[in-house]
């Protein structure tokens, strides 16, 4: 148990400037800024944030719990619903298929709230409230 741990210290040290460096870019652009803008207020925030939850989430199970609970449900039920909503935006019905646009669409937003309620439900049991 104790090398598997190791094993994974080891990783995660070698892999987080890797992964950081992905994180601040995909930050800047949610926040609509160049890759490298403010560069050493963005990398002391985000360093700060991911120290906080280090200290503050003590065991790495619950993390990968509720990574899966919510990035899991996403993927599958999610995200592909909000892809074909985006792509569908406009029109009714397509010229050249007799794709039903407007039933798809509704499936989509069945797949949106169905993914949404099992996150949650998933979160709600991990931490006992049903």
């Amino acid at each position: 148990v104790q090398v598997s741990w190791m094993c994974m210290m080891v990783s995660t040290v070698f892999n987080f400037p890797h992964a950081f460096q992905r994180m601040r870019t995909s930050w800047n652009a949610i926040i609509n800024k160049r890759a490298h803008d403010d560069f050493m207020l963005t990398t002391i925030g985000l360093l700060g944030l991911c120290l906080y939850f280090g200290i503050a989430f003590q065991d790495i199970a619950v993390i990968k719990m509720i990574k899966g609970a919510t990035l899991g449900v996403s993927l599958m039920f999610i995200f592909p619903a909000l892809m074909y909503l985006s792509l569908s935006f406009g029109s009714q019905r397509s010229e050249r298929s007799q794709e039903p646009v407007g039933f798809l669409r509704v499936v989509c937003m069945l797949l949106l709230v169905s993914g949404f309620v099992q996150g949650v439900l998933a979160l709600l049991v991990h931490y006992k409230v049903i």
